[in-house]
């Protein structure tokens, strides 16, 4: 629902706090401030799709960005450069608080506040991300809200069956070498990586983290934020990261040749690292490292095992039925119509009409063997590395997404979009 109004009638702090909160409420990751034409329009992006919320004056814009900027500790008098801030907003039972005193992500503020919500107390903390950019139709505002709870979770909880579970598990039981995950971006990679840092946790490890920005704050993790324009990039961390004598290293990102070079090298050493990394695939995975000037021989023996990801969203229980897909989905995916029960949702309340409400992962790991590290090593083609990974009972992204169809968790229409 689109909420309209001819300008802004009520105090601005007292709006911002009634947007965060409808935000929270309805699960959205980001919030868009911008202009539209003659309005002033804010968006949510709930599960990785914008839907408006508000339309407003026009007019209005500026008093808004203003107070984000103030909040965020930004500069008001800038309006040609981006800007980067964040602040704290407190949900309690009573209502949302904007937290414009807290020293930021740079305490455990975070992590003590859901402590105590495992204990039943009432109170969320999240630290809200700003993002300003300047445009010729004026400034946009991208509000990213960070909430732990949602973030880190068990993997078991990510959607893989049992088979995929088992695979993953085997390969982080390793004393020491690589898991990468991959996918485009908004795929839930970070979220996966936490949540194998979580599976990995012991009092008898050690687990750094190398982060631009971190995230979330947690106490079991030594985390560390990379500030590249005061000297401290991925690269000056690396080179000295294994004398603080880590177990297990979390790197947020490979981007480029030093760091993938020292991570495939650390590895190597007797470490476990988890990475994400840009690429379409399992195999494009070996391509990017093979681009970044990382030796075959390196990347067959360092790394353990890939996970390829993406995010799909999920059928809407409360407005679920069943239906007939369309005959060129049916058909482009192989499927009979008979061959199973198909479910949508056909819109409600409670998914804003879309008949989606929620997301859920699918999945395609490919756990190193000494077959795969052979074709990787005899320098052979990508496609000759995939087909022996299928042969050897990899489950693709495509099998996975068609099954959570088969199991009314979402629908052919949705699969298409990353399939």
């Amino acid at each position: 629902m689109v909420e309209n109004s001819a300008n802004l009638q009520m105090n601005t702090d007292t709006f911002l706090v009634s947007v965060f909160e409808k935000a929270i409420s309805e699960q959205a990751s980001d919030i868009h401030f911008e202009r539209f034409g003659q309005f002033f329009i804010i968006r949510f992006r709930i599960d990785g799709i914008l839907q408006e919320r508000w339309r407003l004056a026009a007019t209005d814009l500026e008093q808004v960005i203003n107070s984000l900027k103030v909040i965020a500790a930004l500069d008001i008098t800038n309006h040609e450069t981006p800007q980067d801030g964040h602040f704290e907003f407190i949900l309690t039972s009573s209502g949302g608080v904007i937290n414009t005193n807290a020293p930021g992500h740079q305490d455990a503020r975070i992590e003590e506040t859901y402590q105590q919500e495992d204990k039943k107390i009432n109170e969320r903390v999240l630290d809200v991300r700003i993002s300003v950019y300047p445009s010729i139709k004026g400034e946009i505002v991208v509000a990213r809200l960070l909430n732990r709870k949602n973030a880190l979770m068990p993997i078991s909880e990510l959607g893989m069956d049992n088979d995929t579970l088992s695979k993953v598990k085997h390969i982080i039981s390793k004393d020491y070498g690589m898991i990468l995950i991959t996918g485009p971006v908004g795929s839930g990679k970070t979220t996966t990586l936490y949540s194998l840092m979580l599976e990995l946790k012991s009092d008898e490890r050690v687990i750094m983290t190398l982060e631009d920005p971190v995230e979330f704050h947690l106490e079991w993790l030594r985390q560390s934020e990379l500030r590249p324009a005061r000297g401290f990039g991925f690269n000056e961390a690396l080179r000295s990261i294994l004398r603080q004598d880590p177990d297990i290293l979390m790197i947020g990102e490979i981007r480029d040749p030093i760091t993938a070079e020292h991570a495939v090298s650390i590895s190597l050493v007797g470490r476990i690292v988890g990475s994400t990394i840009h690429s379409n695939s399992n195999v494009g995975t070996i391509a990017r490292l093979i681009d970044l000037n990382i030796e075959r021989g390196m990347i067959a023996y360092a790394i353990n095992g890939i996970i390829s990801q993406r995010l799909v969203r999920k059928i809407c229980t409360n407005c679920s039925e069943q239906y007939t897909p369309n005959q060129s989905l049916l058909d482009y995916f192989g499927v009979a119509n008979n061959s199973a029960t198909f479910l949508h949702g056909k819109g409600c309340t409670n998914c804003h009409n879309t008949g989606y409400n929620g997301r859920i992962g699918i999945f395609e790991v490919m756990a190193f063997d000494s077959g795969i590290r052979s074709l990787i090593v005899e320098k052979m083609p990508m496609d000759a590395i995939e087909d022996y990974a299928y042969k050897s009972g990899m489950k693709s992204l495509k099998q996975d997404a068609l099954d959570k169809v088969f199991a009314g968790l979402t629908t052919l229409e949705e699969i298409t979009k990353f399939i």
